[in-house]
């Protein structure tokens, strides 16, 4: 019988009204149990979700990472793809000040960094997810009869101009470059929105890297044409702490135990 009808029961009753009392009291200690019992279920189903939930160090550095770019910006799109491969908890990640992300890194609080570890840390191991660098520049809409190599010396050369850039809340020292040269920024919320209006002729260009066309099969690589000039190149990677491989990694994936493991010839 549930508690509710429980209840109606007893009201019902014609026992005495001590033993009403008395059952009253019971079926109130009952309840409380009862509730207690599935809040704390609730709080453990909370820790697990959260348990297998590990946050990644990262600063704001747009257009290659920040907490308002569309999937955190595209280092973090490329380890998400890399972790959905190897890792064996979910990740998430979290913005710090430089000065903070550092400190943390210094102290050994951290598991999964984007942010630089210290070259002295035998802990640390880097973890590349291209071969190739990520190339920050510009894309034009290609014109029939301009054939002019697209590049330049100074970004004053292209003032007066517009460039559609993914918003970010933060003001970078790339974005007052860019505006002190007498650049117009247009904020758009998508690599795919930027495009759109480029190839609209709403904006004269459109921030990207040489990997934005392999994300958007849908934009022709013969109607843009990428900057010769780049703005800054990065590795694309990732820092973790080996010591915090067997809770990160699935078995066997770690990448500093598969370097480490002999070859066939070694074996033989």
């Amino acid at each position: 019988m549930t508690p509710v009808r429980l209840f109606l029961a007893l009201l019902a009753s014609r026992t005495s009204v001590a033993c009403r009392k008395a059952m009253f009291r019971v079926l109130i200690i009952g309840l409380g149990i009862t509730v207690q019992s599935g809040l704390a279920m609730a709080d453990h189903e909370h820790e697990t979700d959260q348990s297998d939930i590990i946050n990644v160090i990262a600063i704001e550095y747009p257009p290659l990472l920040g907490e308002d770019l569309e999937n955190y910006g595209i280092i973090f799109e490329l380890l998400s793809s890399y972790a959905n491969d190897h890792f064996k908890i979910r990740i998430k990640p979290l913005f710090l000040p430089p000065a903070r992300a550092k400190q943390n890194m210094t102290n050994g609080h951290w598991c999964l960094s984007t942010y630089p570890a210290d070259s002295n840390d035998i802990d640390a191991y880097f973890v590349r997810l291209l071969d190739k660098t990520i190339k920050i520049g510009l894309y034009r809409k290609r014109r029939a009869g301009n054939t002019a190599p697209f590049r330049w010396n100074s970004l004053s050369e292209l003032g007066g101009s517009s460039i559609a850039i993914l918003r970010t809340n933060v003001q970078s020292p790339y974005i007052e470059s860019l505006m002190r040269a007498g650049i117009k920024p247009v904020y758009v919320e998508t690599r795919h929105q930027a495009f759109q209006m480029l190839l609209g002729d709403r904006v004269d260009y459109a921030q990207g890297d040489n990997l934005t066309l392999d994300a958007m099969p849908d934009i022709s690589a013969s109607a843009v044409e990428f900057s010769d000039t780049v703005m800054f190149e990065t590795e694309s990677g990732f820092y973790y702490r080996k010591s915090c491989a067997d809770q990160v990694f699935k078995a066997g994936h770690a990448p500093h135990l598969i370097e480490n493991q002999p070859s066939d010839e070694l074996v033989q």
